[in-house]
This record gives structure tokens, sequence and C-alpha cells, in this order.
């Protein structure tokens, strides 16, 4: 069965017995953040926290924490995982509007606060803020209309803004040439 977005690898690591679910009430700042770090070894499990404090939302970790658990997402044996990955970079997928999908669950519109709405965890007592430690960045270069893509390091700064700091071709280049 196709992995297709993050719920169907969600349920594929529930069926292969690689998703912890915690149930204890941890807070975003600083309590989810040590889990995850006490979780960062060879063969730990991915994680999901069922009850954020402060939120309706749950927060996964831990996800590509294995070079099985990524051949189990390309539905590819051990060895073919970086060949695959590099194909299905240089392939892409075309972007497609739709009506209806599972993404359009819940929408805002106008007026969304960031830290209200979404548990963006803080790390280390010292962070300037809480961070989106791998979020998917979607650009498109004022000048070409080209799109990309990339993960990066997001800080949320207030509730409509983030702090990025950009090193990576070619949404490096589309912000250094607007």
């Amino acid at each position: 069965m196709a992995i297709r977005d993050l719920r169907g690898f969600l349920a594929a690591l529930e069926r292969r017995g690689e998703l912890l679910h915690v149930t204890e009430e941890l807070s975003p700042r600083f309590e989810i953040p040590q889990v995850l770090k006490e979780l960062d070894r060879p063969g730990a499990p991915a994680v999901q926290f069922e009850r954020v404090r402060g939120y309706e939302a749950r927060i996964v970790g831990n996800l590509l924490g294995t070079t099985e658990r990524l051949a189990a997402l390309f539905e590819v044996e051990l060895g073919q995982v970086a060949g695959e990955y590099l194909r299905r970079r240089e392939q892409g997928i075309p972007p497609k509007r739709v009506t209806d999908a599972p993404v359009k669950e819940v929408i805002h519109r106008d007026g969304v606060d960031l830290l209200a709405t979404i548990p963006v965890p803080t790390y280390h007592e010292k962070d300037g803020g809480p961070y989106v430690t791998c979020g998917v960045v979607v650009a498109r270069d004022p000048a070409s209309g080209q799109r990309s893509m990339g993960l990066h390091r997001l800080q949320v700064k207030g509730k409509t803004r983030t702090g990025i700091h950009l090193t990576n071709p070619p949404i490096a280049a589309f912000f250094r040439e607007a």
C-alpha cells in the first residue's frame, strides 16, 4: 500500500511497531524536546506526543530516524534508499490544485497566531524562541517564476513571523535576488 502522506506514514509505522505513543501531557517548552533528545539513538522509535500542554494538536518526531524507516517510506529495499531518494528528488511531483483533501480540513485565512495554533517546541533555555527544526519551505523566484522547496529550520518570532537562515540553493538565491 503506497504511503501518500503523513497519516499514511504514521499508520505504516504503527503496523511495524515503530511508533511510540507518549500519552502523558508534556510542554513543548523543553519537556518534549528532552524526550526527543533521549530518543536520539540508533534504532529508537518514532514518537507521537498525544497531549501537548496548551494545544489541541499533537507533535510527532524522530520519523526519519533510521534507514530502515526511510526504506519503508519509499517502499524499497534497504540498499536502494539513496538511489530512490535521488530519483524522486530529480523527478519531482508537479503541483495540482484540488478542491477536497485532508489538508483542507482546517483552514486559517486571517489573524493566524502561529504560537497559539501550532505547538512549536523550544529546545534550549537560551534559544531565542521556539523552532520548527525541519520545516518545508516553498518559494518562487520573483523574476523567473521558478518554484522550489527545501527543508529549513524556522524560528517562530511572533504571531505571523518566522526567521530563517537561507544557505541552500536555490531558495537562498531567490532571496538574494529579490
